[in-house]
């Protein structure tokens, strides 16, 4: 049996939404801490699957891979570290997956620019 994957839908930013005139805002500020708290957590869970992600494309069992994917600090360094692992791991494999894959790494880096918006 095997699973046929279809590609990513093309990610978008989602719409703004102004409040209505009768909002006035919160009573306290828990309700947008705890809002952040679960963006950057959830954020952190794809992290965690990228890093496995970059060790399958680096074809090995080692945790080499995955401490060196953790050293990169900007989402710029990694978008690339995976580009150019996918590329390598692909050269003799299904294209289809291969663009599967990239698609994937374009809508993670098209999507941190607001994970950086709501950390900093």
């Amino acid at each position: 049996m095997t699973a046929e994957y279809k590609p990513l839908p093309s990610w978008s930013a989602p719409a703004r939404e102004n409040p209505s005139p009768e909002f006035h805002g919160e009573t306290t500020t828990a309700v947008i801490h705890e809002a952040v708290g679960r963006a950057l957590s959830m954020w952190e869970h794809a992290e965690s699957v990228l890093i496995k992600l970059f060790q399958l494309l680096c074809e090995t069992e080692s945790l080499a891979a995955p401490r060196v994917y953790g050293t990169l600090e900007s989402t710029y360094a990694r978008q690339f570290a995976l580009k150019y692992a996918a590329e390598e791991f692909f050269t003799r494999r299904d294209a289809q997956d291969r663009k599967l894959v990239l698609g994937f790494v374009k809508a993670y880096f098209a999507a941190s620019e607001y994970r950086n918006q709501i950390a900093h």
